[in-house]
């Protein structure tokens, strides 16, 4: 009988893809309507809000694996936050570590709902009109500050949506582009094994890495995309 005591991790991690990739096939899959120019559909902003917080815990998940791996900041409980380790860690991925920042920017407009007012004039042939947003004063901290725009209310490098009504799939694929990014340099610093998760894709085996970049961008822009109104 072996008595050896052994040892798990708890780290979510690659657990979560499961539920990642059944909110992206419902998001691919549904049909949306009440688009306009201060507004995605209720359906089109609630899957993507709910993807892109995925996106972000998972990152989170990944990365307080690598700092248990690693030893480091556990020591001496040094408190470390997770963008603060990121750059002490890999000190030479400063534009990935970026991307991922304005990540967690929207993660903190959904998680804590940011609130804007929307002041606007409609006109029937033209739709919403002298269109202006105000952010309540009490939301925004220091990165939120330094990497959004505020005249068009994206984030600088990827050009995200920040307000959270008007987060869409074309957001969410910014957002997987960047996971992918993310999910191939840990494997390369041997740090993960997500090469060799695969799961189901619209009926099929595919790994990943493969779901990633199937579903992402293929490259980031930061001009928001202007979606035709509907009649």
């Amino acid at each position: 009988m072996n008595n050896q005591r052994q040892k798990i991790i708890t780290c979510l991690g690659l657990s979560l893809f499961y539920p990642l990739i059944d909110l992206y096939d419902k998001l691919e899959k549904t049909n949306f309507t009440g688009n306009s120019k201060i507004k995605k559909s209720m359906t089109e902003s609630g899957y993507s809000c709910s993807i892109i917080l995925q996106v972000a815990v998972i990152i989170e998940s990944l990365t307080n694996r690598v700092r248990y791996l690693c030893r480091t900041n556990y020591r001496n409980n040094e408190r470390i936050k997770v963008l603060g380790f990121l750059r002490k860690y890999f000190k030479k991925e400063n534009t990935l570590i970026e991307k991922i920042e304005e990540i967690f920017i929207l993660r903190d407009s959904i998680v804590h709902n940011h609130l804007w007012t929307v002041g606007y004039n409609f006109d029937k042939d033209c739709g919403e009109t002298k269109i202006y947003h105000r952010l309540i004063l009490i939301y925004g901290d220091k990165k939120f500050n330094q990497n959004v725009c505020r005249k068009t209310r994206t984030t600088k490098k990827l050009g995200l949506n920040v307000v959270p009504i008007k987060m869409s799939k074309r957001d969410v694929q910014i957002v997987f582009k960047v996971l992918k990014e993310f999910c191939d340099l840990l494997d390369n610093k041997k740090k993960t094994v997500v090469r060799n998760f695969s799961t189901k894709w619209d009926g099929k085996d595919i790994s990943l890495v493969e779901f990633l970049d199937k579903n992402s961008t293929k490259q980031f822009s930061t001009k928001p995309t202007i979606y035709p109104r509907k009649n």
